[in-house]
């Protein structure tokens, strides 16, 4: 049986003997992934604390009030700080000399963790 390679990388003979659609992908069998919970309140204040040099050049006073109870949370450490750092330092670039960043955690339901970040 000769093997031909698709535009997708796929073996077209795959895509006749298994019923894929043409430029699916193979991927191989599923792991499952175990993501280890993440304290969000310490993760909040360190980011906060990479960012003051950002928040002393515009002289912005910050105000964390976490007071969420479920505030361990299953998942990517890394990518959780990227984006909890572009949301604060979102709100330092577009808040006024002067002004105030507030974070704030809560928990509107028993399952579900709410963290705002708000500039005035």
């Amino acid at each position: 049986m000769t093997t031909h390679i698709s535009s997708s990388g796929l073996p077209s003979d795959a895509v006749a003997m298994g019923g894929l659609p043409l430029g699916t992908m193979m991927s191989p069998p599923a792991m499952p992934v175990v993501l280890p919970p993440v304290n969000v309140h310490h993760l909040l204040e360190h980011v906060a604390q990479d960012l003051k040099r950002q928040f002393t050049a515009k002289k912005l006073d910050l105000s964390m009030k976490l007071s969420a109870r479920g505030y361990l949370i299953a998942g990517d450490r890394e990518r959780m700080r990227q984006i909890y750092t572009n949301l604060i330092s979102n709100a330092v670039t577009y808040a006024r000399k002067g002004g105030q960043i507030t974070v704030r955690s809560t928990c509107p339901t028993p399952d579900a963790l709410r963290v705002e970040v708000s500039r005035s």
